[in-house]
């Protein structure tokens, strides 16, 4: 089972960190430590979060396939409005994290249904219902 506040604030640092490292245009080996990390694994691990237990190799598997399925789509949508460039890529790339991380963090009930709310109490669920055990 993965604890989702450290990954969520993990990815939103991850986020931060690719963003800076395109904006303020650090040199390459650096720039290329902070950007590919995130944007092979920081997009479809957020996408995974909400998605409740899983093994260790399949939320790896899971985060590389989203991050690839992401990073295409928002590539493809900035080549066909004909603004493309790395730092929009990122940039969009980071706001779809830090949203989805947002949400996991403030409430993971929100994204995922069966998450147990903490602000609910064992009085807002209700009965279930008696079972018949004959036709009528």
């Amino acid at each position: 089972m993965i604890a989702v506040r450290p990954v969520a604030l993990g990815l939103i640092a991850a986020a931060l960190a690719a963003v800076l490292a395109v904006v303020v245009d650090v040199g390459g080996p650096v720039r290329a430590l902070l950007t590919v990390p995130f944007l092979l694994l920081g997009p479809g691990l957020a996408i995974s979060l909400p998605m409740g237990p899983m093994a260790g190799a399949s939320r790896v598997l899971v985060a590389v396939a989203g991050s690839v399925a992401a990073t295409t789509l928002v590539s493809l949508l900035l080549l066909l409005t004909g603004v493309w460039s790395a730092g929009p890529g990122v940039g969009l790339l980071a706001v779809i994290v830090v949203s989805i991380a947002v949400l996991q963090l403030r409430d993971p009930s929100r994204l995922r249904p069966d998450a147990p709310n903490p602000t609910s109490s064992a009085a807002d669920v209700p009965a279930s219902p008696t079972r018949r055990t004959s036709w009528p």
